[in-house]
């Protein structure tokens, strides 16, 4: 199955209830991921929970974000007008980005939680409302 919109997505269905992403790419940023499993009800196509298998690249080029874990899951809610809430939970993840200057940036953690929803005070600006945890996390850190 090959479904194209506004921005190229490419995915195949190797059984009638799994759903894998081989690559997404929006302008210069390409990302690509593990199997996926995805789930939405008949009656509400737009509100998605996900199951993602690891590894995560995601690349401009120049920059690259490579991430590992033990279990992530999604939740995603959307309307016509775009994306309304975001939910993320990781267990054991493991983050590396290289690109930026100063060498590797590395981090993990035991469970990483993540939520995002739009602003409705902002909405002209489209800007979004962020919480994040991330529990026993480690980020080496240098001193100058």
């Amino acid at each position: 199955m090959d479904l194209r919109g506004p921005h190229h997505r490419r995915l195949s269905v190797p059984h009638r209830d799994r759903l894998q992403l081989l690559d997404l790419k929006r302008g210069a940023v390409t990302a690509s991921f593990g199997r996926t499993e995805a789930v939405a009800q008949i009656y509400q196509p737009r509100r998605i929970i996900t199951e993602v298998a690891g590894p995560l690249r995601v690349t401009d080029g120049a920059v690259t974000v490579q991430g590992t874990w033990d279990l992530l899951q999604a939740s995603i809610n959307a309307t016509p007008a775009g994306l309304q809430r975001l939910s993320l939970a990781a267990t054991a993840p493991k983050v590396t980005v290289t690109g930026i200057g100063g060498g590797e940036i590395a981090g993990s953690g035991s469970r990483l939680e993540l939520h995002v929803r739009p602003n409705p005070s902002r909405a002209g600006e489209q800007a979004r409302d962020v919480a994040a945890s991330v529990t026993e996390a480690r980020i080496p850190c240098s001193t100058p």
